[in-house]
């Protein structure tokens, strides 16, 4: 299982996506999440530690943080999550897309709470560039700053 667990992470790491299928016995599902959640968590806080080129140690700190700013990230009165909402809107006013506009909200809905999810924060969010974490950390921010360096956001 670790062997499973590590390979999923290294190829996070250089930006594939994985899908695994689990077809064991109930334990050993729930035994490999354990051990994935664990290491994702560790994997994703690298990563932005990686990025403010944190020595190892500050993993803690830096999945902390993450957690901070998925929450600001989910509050209606931050500029952040106004910007995300806005951003997401916009592909469903094409009529390539008519046929979603009724699940338009819930589409929304889901997208946001993968952008404001660690993982995603670490590792799409330029969080090497200063005024970024600065904007993020900032209670008066300016999401702008964020949007130009997201693709797709």
């Amino acid at each position: 299982m670790r062997a499973v667990v590590d390979q999923t992470i290294r190829l996070w790491r250089k930006g594939e996506k994985v899908l695994l299928f689990l077809f064991f016995i109930e334990r050993r599902p729930r035994r490999l999440g354990i051990t994935f959640d664990a290491k994702w968590n560790n994997a994703t806080a690298r990563l932005a530690c990686d990025k403010w080129v944190l020595a190892p140690g500050h993993e803690k700190e830096a999945h902390d943080w993450l957690q901070r700013i998925g929450r600001r990230l989910a509050d209606e009165k931050s500029p952040f999550h106004n910007e995300i909402i806005s951003q997401l809107r916009k592909p469903f006013e094409s009529t390539e897309l008519t046929i979603l506009r009724s699940r338009k909200d819930q589409l929304v809905d889901m997208l946001a709470a993968y952008v404001r999810s660690p993982s995603f924060v670490a590792r799409y969010l330029p969080l090497d560039v200063p005024q970024v974490r600065e904007a993020l950390s900032s209670r008066q921010s300016n999401p702008s700053v964020i949007q130009a360096g997201v693709p797709g956001v």
